[in-house]
């Protein structure tokens, strides 16, 4: 349950803490007061987009803080808004990302709103609804998978014959391609061995010159540095004989001798073997010149225009074997279609079952809440259009039907949309009949309701009270109301005044207890014009508050 709430530099609330009880927990005050403002900050903790603009004016940082109670655990969630946009979310003092916040916020609260009293006007909502109800995640998971495998082989086979379309548009172009690369023959890292090759023949002359020299000095020629350290090494096998402890040293000059021959003998080799060669120097421009024009074309690098060979050899060949293909696409296409036409029949199945038992549900509620004996249809009917078409039958991400409520409010008359007769009190209690009813099926610790009572008065506000305080049996309610019938049945009232202070408005929300509860369900009944009479009415209703 939310325990305790705290606003703070949020819109015209300064400071703000409310600290909310077990049951039933109503909000009431003027117009204007700052109730909407509440549910802002709440709406925020749920995940909503937050703005600078929310900040209070002339401060820097808005902060909304919301208590819970989960499983004898507390969980603490926070929004920082910051005048620069870098806005924060933390859960439990650690940050944490807009979509966790949504997750985690999801079983805690469920804020119930004159826009999702709206959304009751939207079909799309209806379907929503009665799968929620109906517990039909796993059944739609299944369905939505084959939904997208059926997509997929749907989309492979579009994009199988454009490809094919555009190949034979261009068939004799790309087999002029195809032939030019595969003429070249060409070896990847080819390049970097041909410019290298280019470099040694350019320069042969002057390798060969210098290669000689140093292995003249090194090995072969007179007084050379092999014969010199050779000598060297002798005397030292000699010193060693009389002070082995110069074994070491000895041993270092009969490496530096092997290493010193096995280098003149293979620089000797290198130059015998170096020799200018202008035809095979023509040969490496010529490939050189070739790669370069083939790059213009085809690509920077060879390993792409070995790509793109790869890719003209697929594109011709769809061509010879394109039988085969698209009788292997079409094949996998008609079994992701079965597929999804058992799993949409199944839903539509669990759908309707759903459907039915959801009706009768909600045509008891809706007797309870003084609307009488209105008749209420969850119609599910196939879809008319969809995403996916197989035969007849069309298909969207959520199923091969649509979800619509049907009502007729008044004996005699005939059964329509809901979206088009309920007025606006009627959808006020059809939203809090489905809320209660989907209360049973899904864990939720508190449920917050603003402007619930909107088009509503007389008897049918107490019975929407009533409702209310039977839901609070099962979990923690809060209501934001102008009705007195609803308020004197609260279990927690707290009155919310808009005062100015210093020349700045503020909102400021008091606990009601005895004498100030009646006064506010006095003012509640009369408005400013508060007499004897009135309270004494407001009395009565305290009084007769036990459900």
């Amino acid at each position: 349950m939310l325990q305790a709430l705290r606003i703070r530099n949020f819109a015209i609330i300064n400071d703000l803490t409310l600290e909310f009880g077990p049951g039933f927990n109503v909000l009431s005050g003027e117009t204007g007061a700052g109730k909407s403002v509440i549910i802002q900050a709440l709406a925020l903790l749920l995940g909503s987009r937050g703005f600078s603009d929310l900040i209070r004016k002339g401060e820097k940082e808005a902060v909304v803080e919301g208590g819970f109670l989960k499983d004898k655990k507390q969980v603490i969630l926070s929004r920082l808004l910051n005048e620069e946009g870098r806005h924060k979310i933390l859960i439990n003092a650690h940050p944490a990302t807009l979509a966790s916040l949504q997750t985690q916020s999801q079983p805690l609260i469920d804020l119930a709103t004159q826009h999702e009293n709206q959304s009751l006007l939207q079909p799309a909502r209806h379907r929503e609804i009665l799968d929620l109800f109906g517990g039909l995640e796993t059944e739609k998971k299944n369905y939505q998978e084959r939904f997208r495998r059926c997509q997929e082989w749907g989309d492979q086979k579009k994009k199988f014959l454009q490809k094919v379309e555009e190949t034979r548009k261009e068939e004799d172009f790309l087999q002029f391609q195809l032939q030019e690369i595969c003429a070249a023959r060409l070896e990847e890292g080819e390049e970097e061995k041909l410019l290298q090759e280019r470099e040694v023949a350019k320069h042969a002359v002057r390798l060969g010159e210098s290669v000689t020299r140093i292995e003249s000095i090194l090995y072969s020629g007179e007084d050379n540095l092999t014969d010199r350290l050779s000598g060297l090494s002798r005397e030292m096998a000699h010193l060693v004989k009389i002070d082995p402890k110069l074994g070491a040293f000895s041993k270092n000059f009969e490496t530096a001798l092997a290493f010193l021959q096995e280098t003149g003998s293979g620089l000797k080799g290198y130059g015998e073997a170096l020799q200018f060669d202008p035809d095979h120097l023509q040969f490496v421009e010529e490939r050189l010149d070739l790669l370069k024009r083939l790059k213009k074309k085809y690509g920077s690098l060879v390993k792409e225009i070995l790509k793109k060979e790869k890719e003209l050899k697929e594109d011709l060949n769809r061509l010879e074997d394109f039988d085969q293909i698209l009788k292997d696409i079409e094949g996998r296409l008609t079994e992701s279609e079965g597929e999804l036409k058992t799993a949409a029949l199944s839903l539509r199945k669990k759908r309707k079952e759903a459907a039915a038992q959801l009706a009768s549900l909600v045509e008891k509620e809706l007797l309870s809440l003084g609307m009488g004996k209105i008749q209420f249809v969850a119609a599910v009917e196939p879809l008319t259009e969809g995403v996916v078409r197989i035969g007849e039958d069309f298909f969207d991400p959520e199923g091969g039907e649509g979800v619509e409520f049907l009502m007729a409010p008044n004996a005699g008359e005939g059964i329509r949309p809901m979206a088009r007769i309920a007025s606006g009190g009627e959808l006020a209690r059809i939203l809090l009949a489905l809320k209660t009813i989907l209360g049973e099926t899904r864990e939720v610790a508190t449920y917050v309701f603003d402007e619930v009572d909107v088009g509503v008065g007389g008897a049918a506000a107490e019975a929407v009270g009533r409702s209310l305080q039977r839901l609070s049996k099962k979990a923690q309610v809060i209501v934001i109301t102008h009705l007195p019938q609803i308020a004197c049945l609260a279990d927690h009232h707290f009155a919310i005044r808009k005062e100015v202070k210093k020349g700045r408005t503020l909102t400021a929300v008091t606990p009601l207890l005895n004498k100030a509860r009646e006064e506010e369900i006095a003012r509640m009944l009369a408005g400013f014009q508060i007499t004897d009479n009135v309270r004494a009415h407001a009395r009565e209703l305290l009084k007769g508050t036990e459900p």
